[in-house]
Order: structure tokens, then sequence, then C-alpha cells
């Protein structure tokens, strides 16, 4: 059990870590103060080395569409193989998500 703790409470500060993170490159987004050395930095980070596995369900719901609809998608247009457990590489599949489910949050307020 302790062992369980512990490593919820890793998790947990490793989740605010990566959430500040996130957040800062958002706001500096948002507010246009990205150098391009941070936009090029950024998006070659992502593209190539940051691996984040998605199932068919979660790109659905991400995308607001039907599992179905995404399963079409990844059967045309998918190159690499899912790994174990069917999952996918979100920045793979981004690539070849139809333009019409692109969507942008919209400001709170």
């Amino acid at each position: 059990m302790q062992r369980y703790n512990n490593y919820q409470k890793d998790t947990s500060a490793l989740k605010r870590l990566l959430l500040e993170f996130v957040d800062f490159i958002k706001f500096k987004i948002e507010n246009d103060l990205l150098t391009m050395d941070d936009v090029e930095s950024v998006s070659r980070a992502v593209k190539e080395n940051l691996p984040i596995l998605g199932t068919a369900d979660d790109f659905a719901r991400f995308y607001n569409q039907s599992r179905t609809n995404v399963s079409s998608v990844i059967n045309r247009r998918m190159i690499d193989k899912p790994l174990r457990r069917v999952y996918y590489k979100f920045n793979l599949f981004q690539r070849i998500v139809p333009d019409s489910w692109c969507h942008t949050k919209q400001p709170d307020g």
C-alpha cells in the first residue's frame, strides 16, 4: 500500500508539472509571445520526440467524431502500425486528421 501511495504522490507532482508547462506554452501561443526559436523548438520536439499514445476511442472523443470515423481514417491513411493494446501515436494521427475535425478552444467568458 505504501508503494502505491508513493506512486500516486509522484504521479500527481508530475501531472502538475506537465500541466504547468503546457499551460505556459498555451499562454505564450495565445498572447503571441513565442519567438521563432520557441516555435521551431517546440514543434520539432512534438513532431519527433513526443509519442503520446491514444486509442481510437481517445481520438474520437478529442475530435468529437465517432470511433468508426477515426478507425476509417486510420485504416485508410495511417502508415505506422498500432502499438500494443491498439494505441496510436497522436503526433502521426494528427497529421492525417481531416481539416473539418480540427477545432480551437473558445475563450472562456
